[in-house]
């Protein structure tokens, strides 16, 4: 994802990447293929006009197993909730794309979009999806096992940085468990404003406790926004016992007149109410 020309990276340089990741391709083809973003030229891509999409789509399973492996593990004294919710932070692509500026994978990704620097929600995007397509080619070149020991390598300090806390994890599914378990409905998220150019778009988003709105969160994503919104409002529930106690009560009323409603209309296919990305 150089912000330069993008070209194919030279065989000292995928070295380089090979030695960060702990793993040398038998079959570098598979390495250079993880590294096409369908937006590259034809004529830049090694294996015809294939992307690395489909490497995309394996290496997200071989990054949930391996995630889910290690925690099953690691902590067995950890309910399903904690696990769940620590998965999900992990697999985020925001820890992903963390982990891909640790490989400086932007040096070595193929891509005609410009220069991502200017809309930070592409450049997470891209980066995150580089390291699933990364893993993907490492079970093609080896195996399973060979591609789980890469995962969990580069996922090593954010195992450690696990925080106890599940709102820091994840504070949309504790906001979401809180709210649910009591009034049988999800949070739900609406968009409040958007801000800056059309290129890269700065988004605040507000949760809503049922007729209630809550704090407000923004982020270079709809999905960032929302998250930071969840976070405030649970900042706030546990800063204003009253207001808790008066956003309850309403929905006490609310759940009393009104039928579970199930999935959130701003879910977008989210189990805890995330909505579309801008």
């Amino acid at each position: 994802m150089s912000d330069a020309s993008p070209g194919e990276s030279s065989d000292a340089q995928l070295g380089s990447l090979e030695r960060s990741l702990s793993y040398t391709f038998r079959d570098r083809d598979w390495l250079r293929l993880a590294l096409s973003h369908r937006s590259a030229p034809t004529d830049d891509l090694t294996h015809s006009s294939r992307t690395n999409e489909r490497l995309e789509f394996l290496g997200d399973a071989v990054l949930d197993l391996a995630i889910r492996t290690f925690l099953f593990g690691k902590y067995p004294d950890a309910q399903e909730g904690l696990l769940t919710q620590w998965r999900s932070q992990l697999a985020g692509r925001e820890n992903l794309a963390a982990v891909a500026e640790g490989l400086r994978l932007h040096e070595h990704m193929r891509h005609d979009l410009g220069n991502c620097g200017n809309n930070p929600a592409q450049r997470e995007r891209l980066l995150a999806d580089g390291v699933e397509a990364l893993l993907g080619a490492v079970y093609c070149d080896a195996d399973y096992t060979g591609a789980c020991r890469v995962a969990q390598s580069l996922l090593g300090s954010s195992f450690e940085e696990l925080p106890s806390d599940p709102r820091a994890a994840n504070p949309k599914a504790a906001l979401q468990e809180w709210w649910q378990s009591a009034y049988g409905r999800p949070p739900r998220y609406e968009l409040a404003s958007v801000a800056g150019p059309g290129h890269a778009p700065h988004f605040t988003m507000a949760a809503l406790l049922g007729d209630r709105r809550g704090e407000t969160g923004s982020g270079w994503s709809k999905r960032e926004a929302s998250r930071n919104a969840a976070r405030a409002t649970l900042d706030r529930l546990e800063r204003e016992p009253e207001w808790k106690l008066e956003v309850a009560r309403q929905s006490a009323t609310l759940s009393s007149a009104t039928p579970s409603l199930g999935t959130s209309v701003d879910a977008a296919g989210d189990a805890t109410g995330e909505p579309d990305e801008g």
